[in-house]
């Protein structure tokens, strides 16, 4: 997903279980809402569609906007890519879903609404998209958008992972270190922090340079740890810089 790969979140990914939350609460621009008479989506159960049959549901529209999200081939402009987004979306394209829910819970074109976010993210989550199951998930962790509930946004999270999602597998990791919705398993948190690390996502390898140095859930291994800081630090990671400096 082009444009939603441009928002992967890094150490961000971090941060979002540690309290820092963004996001707030609006009116979506060009499609009217009487939220007095709109029914709450069960997002705890969403309802399954199928994703082969959803696939090129609402492509065009999905790209469209995201042409005009990027400014490529037409003028850049937030709003008018959030309408063809919103017709992808509603056609089923869980792509679009997702995107949609980003832009909702960012203020992308149009005012934030984190409910709204979390609504469309369950659509697309419900269809097996990992992305949004990543997003689903941290919401839950996090409470916004939906209540509070950590052991429903594991759930998600490893959803998202076992599918391959590398910030859900980071995530994921977080919650097993920390203990957040599941028993405290530092060699659990390893496993998944291993698996993003090895697609080249910068926060987990940093982890998990931060494990073999301090023997968190594996042995003690300085090489192995200097290694995973070096790959995070080419790639940009302040922290992982910061660290091997300190060496």
């Amino acid at each position: 997903m082009a444009w939603l790969h441009k928002t992967r979140l890094g150490w961000g990914v971090i941060l979002l279980f540690l309290g820092i939350s963004t996001g707030g609460l609006g009116v979506y621009q060009f499609i009217k809402h009487d939220r007095s008479a709109r029914q709450e989506p069960d997002v705890r159960n969403p309802r399954p569609t199928s994703s082969v049959q959803n696939e090129k549901a609402g492509e065009a529209e999905y790209k469209r906007g995201v042409a005009y999200l990027q400014g490529k081939g037409v003028p850049k402009n937030e709003e008018e890519a959030v309408k063809w987004i919103a017709k992808g979306a509603e056609q089923g394209n869980a792509e679009a879903q997702t995107c949609l829910g980003v832009c909702y819970g960012k203020g992308v074109g149009v005012v934030k609404d984190e409910q709204e976010a979390v609504k469309w993210y369950a659509k697309a989550a419900a269809q097996g998209f990992s992305e949004a199951q990543f997003f689903l998930g941290s919401c839950y962790i996090r409470g916004v958008g939906v209540v509070k509930d950590e052991e429903e946004g594991v759930k998600w999270l490893a959803k998202g992972a076992e599918q391959g999602n590398a910030n859900a597998q980071t995530c994921l990791g977080l919650v097993y270190e920390k203990g957040v919705g599941v028993v405290k398993d530092e060699r659990e948190a390893v496993k998944w922090y291993a698996k993003a690390a090895a697609q080249g996502d910068s926060s987990a390898q940093y982890k998990l340079g931060v494990c073999y140095e301090n023997g968190k859930g594996i042995p003690v291994d300085l090489k192995e740890a200097f290694k995973w800081y070096t790959r995070a630090a080419e790639l940009g990671f302040a922290l992982a810089k910061e660290r091997l400096r300190q060496r």
